[in-house]
Formats: C-alpha cells, structure tokens, sequence
C-alpha cells in the first residue's frame, strides 16, 4: 500500500491505486482500518473481488 500511495506521490502524470485485500494478517474490521490508514484505494474481502472492483 505504501508503494502505491507513494508512487501517486511522486508521479502525478499516472493514476496509482492501492488495492488492500483482507487475507492473511490483516482481516475483518481491524484489517480495513489499516488499509484505510494507509491510504488505499479501496478494500476487498478477496481477490475473486478484484474483477468486480475494475468494471
């Protein structure tokens, strides 16, 4: 996610967008308030998530 936000910080001619998946260490509730933190894009509960996300 860090990368992400500090891509679209250091070059603004691109569009970067931090995808959080909550798998592993981060899940739930706790879990998406990280991401949030963190600055992403958008939060999904799996990556069988993601197609929707890019419609």
């Amino acid at each position: 996610m860090r990368t992400a936000v500090n891509a679209a910080e250091a070059d603004t001619s691109r569009e970067y967008h931090g995808v959080g998946v909550l798998t592993g260490g981060l899940t739930g509730e706790s879990g998406r308030r990280k991401y949030e933190a963190a600055g992403v894009a958008a939060v999904i509960d799996s990556v069988n998530d993601l197609p929707d996300l890019l419609d």
